[in-house]
């Protein structure tokens, strides 16, 4: 585990934003903390990877994993459907996931 991925948590806790992510296939909602980029643009310290839309950030430990096309996650009033699957940053621990306004 890196230090990186070892401060994770403690960077959503102050960057993060509430949310509620409900998978593709339905179910009850879970709370999470993700980091929301209304720009998109380019992902990760590296910028290897370009979006050309919002993003959300979440930890891949909160999610199960992964996040799959059509899931949502609800910030506020507003709510984000994943336009794809989520892409890994790092060394798996943060996702990225491109969205859409719902």
């Amino acid at each position: 585990m890196s230090v990186f991925t070892r401060s994770l948590p403690a960077a959503y806790r102050v960057l993060g934003d509430a949310a509620t992510y409900t998978p593709a296939g339905g179910g009850a909602g879970l709370a999470v903390r993700v980091i929301f980029d209304a720009q998109g643009g380019a992902g990760g310290f590296d910028d290897l990877l370009q979006v050309d839309g919002p993003t959300i950030r979440v930890q891949a430990a909160d999610v199960s994993g992964t996040v799959d096309a059509n899931s949502t996650f609800a910030i506020g009033a507003n709510t984000w459907r994943a336009r794809e699957r989520a892409v890994p940053l790092f060394d798996a621990a943060e996702l990225v996931v491109p969205v859409a306004r719902v």
